[in-house]
């Protein structure tokens, strides 16, 4: 052999390994990069995870305001609420409520967003495309993020919806969280990866835009390899990429893996794991896909799971899901022992009747329905009252209903003691009430009396305020029986012209007094269920408000049917009632501040009485009004179909 031969032999075999060393180290760099990415994506996963819960935890604050709102109709101590939910949810710089898309209320008072209260949120707002979305797909709607004063901040809004007398859902506001993603990232631990040697960047890619923001970052320096971890949320995707700080040298690796050429084992094994590749990577792909999938279905369950509110879901009759509240509250250990038990168990039997007519209404409705109050057995065998707000879902695919319980039993036992303790003093009022109004009656109608006039003047004072005192026991407890759902007598069925025009009759005479014109236009043959004595108190109450408070012009009473109801319009010409008032004008003793109204005098119990005695009538009153235009009271009641 010659030794050109020798050198083209050796010269061959060099570049056959070298071009074989250059093929496996190839796939080895493959190979490392991979496990890399695995051994970092098992490592930062709980962290990922963490940060995604936090998130959806913070904003979660949105929908615990939204559950108050709508069944308090507002949060009357706001700023108590929202220090407790800042504190509890975390990662949270300001709650806002925006009635009707207006900011009035916020906590702490001044905010990073540099917004203050009365701020439109659907006009001029930073936030105004997200709160016209959200509005307009009534659900929880992500803005941002923004650069604000202290970092970058997010910014949840959640329309919020509540039903009115008719059953109809009005759009109330917003509920409003603005997030410090500073925060949110320290609540998730992600700076425990910088003491495990790696380096992070959070950025956002917009839903709409599709642009990469960046929100945070452990370093400035790009990475050169890294794992990138998505999730999505209602702001798009969000990506978390995770690297480490010092990265082998590809050099140091490439000459390692030139030092294996020779070893065949490894080069077939290089071989074998480079063709194996690409099915281990779509099980990775599946896995993911799945697993994101299950976080979606769940994190309705883990929104309702963080809700102070007891919250239960029931199909056909039977609980498929409690969360810890409810499982609380109706005295179980664990949702085990109720899950597939038919919700009648702890209704009592009473009110299985009503229960069952209001679940039939929200399936054929498809909407929440009104409050019910019930009487539910726990399992430990104590009663409780309990108030349910219901509404319809979908649960594992099936139609259901989603209810929230609040535990009233203490508040309708001190209801009840209270109009124990009205009644009971009212009578014990009435025995001295009447000794006086009788001595003071028979010292002023003495045909030879001694008294001088002075005297008799005070004596018709007595008499008069003895008078007003006894109409206000006899108010009293008209309220209070009404509130207990009491009517004073049996129900009949009476023609509504009939009692209409009886209060006409008693009540023209005040009217003639003031010279008014008082007109009465009634549709005859109206018939509605009821207690006549309790009607007309409650319409002389209207009348009578109508005719006081109109010093000149007209008074007129209405009658007509509409869609299965009698209306009855009483309207007055008078001086009106300002837009602040008619919000409190069907409250007790509520009194206006107009001086004419207070020259006028009165109880402030007849338009609290007139409204108890139409809702015990299953009927509901409407007031409108304008200042020195006058005043209209329009009352529904259900026609009688018998």
């Amino acid at each position: 052999m010659t030794p050109i031969r020798i050198a083209f032999i050796s010269g061959f075999v060099f570049l056959v390994t070298l071009a074989l060393g250059l093929l496996f180290v190839q796939f080895i760099e493959q190979d490392r990069q991979l496990e890399q990415q695995q051994a970092i994506t098992q490592t930062i996963a709980p962290y990922t995870q963490n940060l995604q819960r936090q998130l959806n935890h913070s904003l979660s604050a949105t929908f615990a305001l939204a559950a108050l709102i709508r069944q308090f109709k507002g949060v009357d101590n706001f700023e108590t609420i929202a220090a407790d939910f800042i504190e509890s949810y975390g990662g949270i710089l300001s709650l806002q409520l925006a009635p009707e898309g207006i900011v009035q209320q916020m906590y702490p008072s001044s905010s990073n967003d540099g917004l203050g209260s009365e701020h439109n949120l659907l006009e001029n707002s930073p936030w105004q495309t997200q709160a016209l979305l959200a509005q307009a797909q009534g659900q929880l709607t992500v803005a941002g993020p923004f650069a604000g004063e202290f970092g970058t901040e997010l910014v949840g809004l959640l329309p919020v919806f509540l039903v009115d007398d008719l059953g109809r859902e009005q759009f109330w506001g917003f509920t409003v969280v603005v997030l410090d993603m500073n925060q949110v990232i320290s609540l998730s631990n992600l700076e425990v990866l910088l003491e495990q040697g790696f380096d992070y960047t959070l950025s956002n890619l917009h839903v709409d835009t599709q642009t990469l923001t960046t929100l945070a970052s452990s370093t400035r320096v790009p990475f050169e390899t890294a794992v990138a971890y998505e999730f999505e949320t209602s702001q798009g995707t969000w990506i978390l990429n995770i690297s480490q700080k010092e990265p082998d040298s590809f050099v140091a690796s490439f000459l390692v893996e030139i030092a294996l050429v020779g070893l065949i084992s490894a080069l077939i094994s290089g071989l074998t794991f480079a063709l194996l590749r690409q099915p281990i990577m779509l099980q990775n792909q599946v896995e993911v896909r799945t697993q994101q999938l299950q976080e979606s279905e769940e994190r309705y369950r883990n929104l309702v799971e963080l809700s102070p509110e007891p919250i239960l879901v029931h199909a056909n009759e039977k609980f498929v899901y409690l969360n810890a509240a409810a499982v609380q509250l109706l005295g179980a250990k664990d949702e085990s022992i109720l899950l597939g038990k038919p919700i009648f168990n702890l209704i009592l039997p009473d009110m299985h009747n009503a229960t069952k007519k209001r679940i039939q209404q929200i399936y054929q409705g498809h909407r929440p329905s009104e409050r019910l109050d019930i009487q539910i057995q726990r399992l430990d065998g104590r009663i409780l009252e309990v108030e349910v707000s219901s509404m319809p879902i979908r649960y594992l695919e099936q139609p259901a209903s989603q209810a929230i319980l609040r535990d009233v039993t203490e508040r309708k036992k001190l209801e009840r003691l209270k109009s124990e303790l009205i009644s009971n003093v009212s009578h014990e009022l009435r025995t001295p009430l009447t000794a006086i109004k009788g001595y003071t009656e028979i010292l002023i109608s003495e045909d030879e009396n001694s008294l001088s006039q002075q005297q008799l003047d005070f004596l018709n004072i007595v008499a008069q305020n003895s008078n007003r005192l006894t109409n206000l026991i006899n108010n009293l407890l008209d309220i209070e029986s009404l509130d207990a759902g009491k009517l004073s007598g049996e129900l009949d069925t009476l023609d509504l012209s009939d009692v209409l025009r009886t209060v006409a009759q008693a009540l023209k005479v005040n009217a003639d007094e003031k010279g008014l014109d008082f007109e009465v236009d009634l549709e005859a043959g109206v018939l509605i269920k009821g207690d006549e004595g309790r009607l007309v108190q409650a319409f002389s109450n209207l009348v009578a408000n109508a005719i006081k408070y109109t010093p000149q012009g007209l008074v007129s009473i209405h009658s007509r049917t509409k869609d299965n109801e009698a209306l009855v319009e009483i309207r007055d010409s008078g001086i009106g009632i300002a837009e602040t008032d008619l919000v409190k004008l069907f409250e007790r003793f509520f009194r206006s501040s107009d001086k004419y109204v207070r020259k006028v005098g009165g109880t402030g119990l007849g338009l609290a009485i007139a409204k108890a005695a139409i809702e015990s009538h299953d009927g509901r009153i409407n007031v409108e009004s304008k200042i020195q235009q006058g005043t209209t009271f329009l009352v529904h009641l259900p026609l009688y179909e018998g």
